[in-house]
């Protein structure tokens, strides 16, 4: 009952930090004010004498849980409770009590029964998208906690490729960051270099090392990162068995390589890359002889090792080759390569800002060939701004 000589303000408050810039954390408040605006809507639309935190609570249903949403996107990405059941591991009943809960609760109608399953009515596909954003954010939190903890625990997790001049510029930051009077604590994990952005978004590491050329990374798979060159390289060398029969030469053309076996990736792992090569091989006349296709420069190594065929190298390859092959000068064939740090442009945890920090003065100390200019690039292209 209300009281009628009485009131006090009382006010729910959302409260973040200012310097606070993720993506997460501006979903979260901009999903919070809509609830909220909602609310506020409904309360003087439909219940103008109730007050506004009752209308709140009249608008969460008891029931709706994370894994009516769930099942509710397996069901539309299934067309089939059946299929969707299996998916997510219940019983068909199960599911379609599930889903007569999901649409009480909402208030309206999400799946229309067909001949071969359901689909979406309008209001579903609306509710969908909606679904698809929020359990986008829930999934999400778990590894934001965790690169919370790392920048608390002062702790860096970097992603690497395999690169000569990567091993040292890496081996040289951890040593400075030794030194420092907070020490840093630095470990690495490789992952290959069309991964790293999405393991950046996702927290899995905090800073990424890998492989620049002109066709590394489009502007979308940059949004929301910085990308720094590091080193610049070349790839104009043939990797073979040191006991191999082109082991003796002091260059190697690419008509030399006809017949003996090409070690490479499947175009699906990185398309612009693939297509790259095989432009300029076909450039040439040359068509190389594949009889399968690997995964990872690591394993593309050890392949040419046990003389079963020879892949692309660098031009730091020529002084040190990978263990167990040997580095010859490719006469006719010539594509940009190099080595590009990247971290997302919310970054503000001083144990992550301290590693880029050394990772970059100590690539600055050992290859002296990037201009201070060219120290942070925009979050766009910038392989092609490097390689020029």
């Amino acid at each position: 009952l209300r009281i009628k000589d009485f009131q006090a303000p009382f006010r729910n408050a959302r409260i973040w930090r200012r310097a606070d810039t993720r993506a997460v954390t501006q979903k979260v408040l901009d999903e919070l004010r809509a609830i909220e605006q909602e609310a506020r809507d409904s309360a003087q639309t439909n219940h103008p004498e109730t007050p506004p935190a009752t209308a709140i609570d009249a608008n969460i249903p008891a029931r709706l849980e994370l894994r009516h949403l769930r099942t509710f996107v397996e069901v539309a990405a299934q067309g089939t409770l059946g299929r969707a059941a299996e998916a997510v591991g219940v019983t068909q009943p199960a599911l379609s009590r599930q889903m007569r809960e999901l649409e009480f609760d909402v208030g309206v109608a999400l799946l229309e029964r067909v001949t071969r399953g359901v689909k979406l009515t309008a209001p579903g596909g609306e509710f969908l998208a909606d679904a698809q954003a929020v359990l986008s954010v829930v999934d999400h939190l778990p590894r934001e906690a965790q690169r919370a903890e790392r920048g608390t625990a002062q702790r860096c997790l970097i992603g690497v490729v395999p690169h000569p001049f990567v091993d040292k510029i890496v081996i040289r930051a951890i040593a400075d960051l030794e030194g420092r009077g907070s020490r840093v604590r630095v470990g690495t994990r490789p992952i290959a270099t069309p991964q790293q952005a999405a393991a950046l978004r996702d927290s899995s590491i905090d800073i990424a090392i890998g492989h620049t050329f002109p066709v590394s990374h489009t502007a979308a798979e940059l949004r929301g990162l910085l990308c720094q060159p590091l080193v610049r390289d070349e790839v104009c060398a043939v990797l073979v068995a040191r006991g191999h029969a082109l082991a003796a030469r002091g260059s190697i053309a690419l008509e030399d390589l006809r017949g003996v076996p090409f070690l490479w990736p499947a175009r699906s792992f990185f398309p612009k890359m693939y297509d790259t090569v095989f432009g300029l091989f076909a450039a040439a006349n040359f068509h190389p002889r594949i009889e399968a296709e690997y995964d990872g420069l690591q394993t593309m190594w050890s392949m040419a090792a046990q003389g079963i065929g020879w892949t692309l190298g660098w031009r730091s390859h020529l002084a040190e080759p990978p263990r167990g092959v040997l580095a010859i000068p490719l006469v006719d064939f010539r594509l940009p390569w190099g080595a590009q740090l990247m971290y997302r442009n919310d970054e503000s945890r001083a144990a992550i800002l301290s590693a880029i920090d050394a990772i970059s003065g100590c690539a600055r100390q050992l290859f002296p060939m990037i201009n201070a200019d060219q120290a942070v690039l925009p979050s766009r292209h910038a392989s092609e701004t490097v390689i020029s």
